[in-house]
């Protein structure tokens, strides 16, 4: 029987089972998902070899059922790797796994969390929240075993832990207090994407840690040349979300970001802007920035980005006309998509940055009155009335 991991196509792994499947055990069922997930990471030609979701269903079935079948047998470590792989197939492809076989999984893991290593750990809270999967009581086994060990847990495991509870919305405080003293104490460890990936976490839960804040802003700067677009965006948020004081970070990113807007995303632009605003921290030339990378991808804005990106720049005082005129013409034909809060803050936007947008206020006014007064809340209410105003 081939070596599973040293296999370099998907096309070969799924052979290998094909022919030897009789044969596997379940850490060689576990190596099988765990390379299909590693060379569908790795390449376009594996994602292919897949093929649409019915033919994947066809060439994964006899693989899902083999492994279905020995779970109640599988060791900690098959968990993990099984668990690792199939996230990785089903965000890189359009096959999605049977819920038997996750939920499976899950009550296997929650019977061995005790043996996983903490990579183990992290690796499997990473594998459901990336696949989207639920599983609340993997989750709470997840929980209270990396908090018992957290001192053997390393700067990735507690970013990916952090990351994987908060990307699940599973609360887990008493977990995130024990990994925020435990990463204030390994910080100089922490390279770009950990640094990132906790605070966006600590944020997103809305869980109060200031010295893990403070100990992050003081080391992201001995990191700048390390952050991505989508990184520095992520940062920015962060820290606006929580409320937390950092002048000297967010100084940082609007040194650095100015040069990588070309790289980021709809939404890093977007956030990076409504971050900025929200902290009340002034940064010109990244506003000057941000405007004309947004109005050559405003066709990939989703409601929220139009909405937050025209809330920033009048919450700034950041005159941008080409900009407003931009998003006025790009999100008038889609305010049915927008929510009612997005409307609001939209009209805000352009009615406190002076910008006229006829044709789009037309399409608020249409889209509210069709909605009726009555599903904005009432705070939304008062902003629209406002905006009204001359």
């Amino acid at each position: 029987m081939p070596r599973l991991g040293q296999l370099s196509t998907a096309a070969e792994v799924l052979a290998a089972h094909h022919e030897y499947g009789a044969r596997f055990r379940e850490m060689d069922l576990a190596a099988a998902w765990n390379s299909l997930g590693r060379l569908v990471r790795r390449s376009d030609t594996c994602r292919r070899q897949l093929g649409s979701p019915t033919e994947s269903a066809a060439l994964l079935a006899p693989l899902s059922e083999r492994t279905l079948e020995q779970l109640p047998a599988f060791p900690a470590r098959a968990v993990a790797n099984t668990a690792h792989g199939l996230a990785s197939v089903e965000t890189r492809t359009e096959w999605r796994a049977e819920e038997a076989l996750w939920a499976g999984l899950a009550a296997r893991g929650v019977a061995v969390v005790g043996e996983l290593n903490p990579q183990e750990l992290a690796n499997t809270a990473w594998a459901y929240a990336t696949a989207g999967r639920v599983a609340p009581a993997l989750y709470d086994a997840l929980a209270a075993e990396a908090a018992a060990r957290v001192r053997t847990l390393n700067p990735q495991g507690i970013a990916n832990l952090a990351w994987a509870f908060a990307r699940a919305g599973h609360k887990a405080p008493r977990l995130f207090e024990v990994m925020a003293a435990e990463a204030v104490l390994q910080i100089d460890d922490f390279n770009a994407q950990d640094l990132t990936n906790t605070a966006w976490a600590y944020a997103k839960v809305g869980h109060p840690a200031g010295t893990l804040f403070d100990a992050i802003a003081a080391a992201a700067p001995a990191r700048a040349t390390e952050f991505t677009a989508q990184a520095l965006a992520n940062m920015a948020w962060a820290y606006a979300t929580a409320a937390h004081p950092a002048p000297a970070l967010f100084d940082e990113i609007a040194a650095a970001a100015p040069a990588r807007v070309g790289e980021a995303r709809p939404q890093a632009l977007a956030n990076t802007a409504w971050a900025f605003a929200k902290a009340g921290r002034a940064a010109p030339a990244l506003f000057d920035a941000i405007a004309p990378a947004a109005m050559v991808s405003l066709d990939a804005f989703t409601p929220q980005a139009f909405a937050n990106m025209a809330w920033a720049y009048a919450t700034a005082g950041h005159a941008s006309p080409a900009l407003f005129a931009a998003i006025a013409d790009a999100a008038a034909p889609r305010t049915r998509e927008f929510k009612p809060q997005e409307l609001a803050s939209t009209a805000w936007a352009f009615a406190t940055a002076s910008c006229p947008a006829p044709a789009l206020f037309d399409a608020i006014a249409a889209e509210a009155a069709a909605a009726s007064l009555d599903a904005f809340a009432p705070q939304v209410r008062v902003n629209a009335t406002m905006t009204c105003q001359p």
